[in-house]
């Protein structure tokens, strides 16, 4: 077998791309945060990064919160792409309160029916509202364990996954 040479790895950033017109124009009109009458609060792309990493960094301790923003914001100027969810929202509950970061969830099996279509749109929709946890899942509240559904409409104010198989929270 024959080894194919080493060859040096280019290192450059994604700052150091052009971005097409069309991906600005995306950037623009998906992601970009603007207040509700339309002012511009990211500035630039550069912005949204800054954006998004500091809200990925509030999560972490006090103490190293600084070391994540500036990890996440380094991952983000060489080209890691967040979900659009997290793009767009991460970060911007001030200008967007009725937003999420969830990106995707997973529906059960949607049978031919109108009937099927609209129970899985609305249990989607209280899987949403849970924090996504599909209706089904048993949580653990501050009234103990309930079901994700019961726990949104008996408005219970705390839930915490629970599975099921190894009885762990």
């Amino acid at each position: 077998m024959k080894r194919a040479p080493l060859e040096e790895v280019n290192t450059h950033s994604a700052a150091d791309i052009k971005f097409q017109d069309a991906s600005l124009d995306i950037w623009d009109v998906k992601y970009r945060l603007k207040s509700k009458d339309g002012q511009f609060i990211d500035q630039d792309i550069d912005g949204t990064y800054q954006r998004v990493a500091r809200a990925l960094a509030e999560v972490e301790d006090a103490d190293t919160r600084q070391h994540w923003y500036e990890e996440f914001l380094w991952a983000l100027r060489h080209g890691a792409i967040p979900a659009g969810s997290i793009t767009s929202n991460a970060g911007a509950l001030e200008h967007k309160p009725a937003t999420s970061t969830i990106n995707c969830t997973v529906s059960g099996t949607v049978r031919d029916s109108m009937n099927d279509i609209l129970n899985k749109v609305h249990e989607a929709g209280l899987t949403l509202k849970a924090g996504c946890v599909a209706p089904g899942t048993w949580v653990m509240t501050e009234r103990g364990l309930v079901t994700a559904d019961d726990a949104v409409q008996q408005q219970h104010e705390m839930i915490m996954s629970y599975d099921r198989d190894s009885g762990v929270f």
